[in-house]
C-alpha cells in the first residue's frame, strides 16, 4: 500500500495496523472542531490545529469535523 485515501461525510477515524509509521495528511476537513492522534488532542479553541500527524503502529486519529479528505502514507512508500 503506498498511499490511502479517506473521505466521507463527518468525523474520520484511522488505526494505524500496517506495522510501519504513517503520515496521516490532512487534506480538507469542513469546519473542524478537534483533532486527536497518538493520545495528544488539539481543538479549534485551543489554536491552529494540526496538517499533518505521525503515528507509530497501533496509534489511531480522530477527527470531530463534516466532510473529509484524509491522505494516508506508509514511511517506507509500499
Amino acid at each position: 500500500m503506498a498511499s490511502q485515501v479517506l473521505s466521507g461525510s463527518s468525523n474520520p477515524t484511522y488505526t494505524n495496523n500496517t506495522g510501519k509509521n504513517v503520515r496521516v495528511i490532512l487534506n480538507f476537513l469542513s469546519n473542524p472542531t478537534a483533532v486527536n492522534w497518538s493520545g495528544v488532542s488539539a481543538s479549534s479553541s485551543s489554536g491552529p490545529l494540526p496538517k499533518e500527524v505521525m503515528l507509530a503502529p497501533n496509534q489511531s486519529f480522530s477527527a470531530i469535523c463534516g466532510p473529509y479528505n484524509v491522505v494516508v502514507i506508509k514511511e517506507d512508500g509500499t
